[in-house]
């Protein structure tokens, strides 16, 4: 399972971020709400998400962006939601960037967070604001370390997502392809199924 840290500048990780499921809200107006886990790294660790921004990417495309603020993670499993605005050309755009049975989207989290930490002996030496027993605030950035990776099946995009905004009506069925000559057939049909369903896409 994919997972980020969030630290500073002085490389203390401050908060772990997991990503959950994806869903779909809202018809007028579509967003795709991300479920997420946070949790600080150690126990005595405390944590404000003060202001999380979060810009949201697929196949280099920037489809919308979002901020939560006033959350208290804590060693323990924290879960809450990122419920980003998109357009229904976004949605047709990550409909079609599937090429198999799954797809990897991005969050390119930023933002501040305000913390506390008390001493560890085993803390290796650093110079860091705020010193061990002090509140004070910190940036995470928008490096490579800060972006999540979101792993969306096709399944779920289409059940998930696509049908509670409305985007479009379908019957999900599993087939078992046989092996072999046999299943050549059945791929081949696959295959037009999945041109279709891009087809579709374009014109929604």
């Amino acid at each position: 399972m994919f997972s980020v840290q969030l630290g500073d500048s002085s490389g203390i990780g401050w908060l772990n971020i997991t990503p959950g499921p994806v869903y779909g809200r809202g018809i007028v107006l579509p967003r795709l709400s991300f479920q997420l886990v946070a949790r600080t790294p150690r126990e005595k660790m405390k944590v404000q998400i003060h202001q999380l921004h979060v810009e949201l990417q697929c196949a280099k495309e920037v489809l919308g962006v979002a901020t939560v603020t006033g959350l208290w993670p804590s060693f323990g499993d924290y879960h809450f939601s990122i419920d980003v605005p998109v357009s229904r050309q976004a949605l047709s755009f990550i409909s079609e960037q599937f090429t198999g049975d799954s797809l990897d989207l991005k969050l390119v989290l930023s933002g501040w967070l305000n913390v506390l930490r008390e001493a560890d002996p085993e803390d290796r030496k650093v110079m860091s604001a705020p010193e061990p027993g002090e509140w004070g605030f910190v940036s995470v950035g928008r490096g490579s370390a800060t972006e999540l990776q979101v792993r969306v099946s096709r399944s779920d995009w289409l059940k998930q997502v696509l049908e509670p905004i409305g985007t479009l009506e379908y019957v999900l069925t599993e087939i078992a392809l046989p092996k072999g000559a046999a299943g050549s057939t059945f791929s081949k049909a696959l295959a037009h199924l999945r041109e279709a369903e891009r087809q579709y896409a374009l014109r929604a």
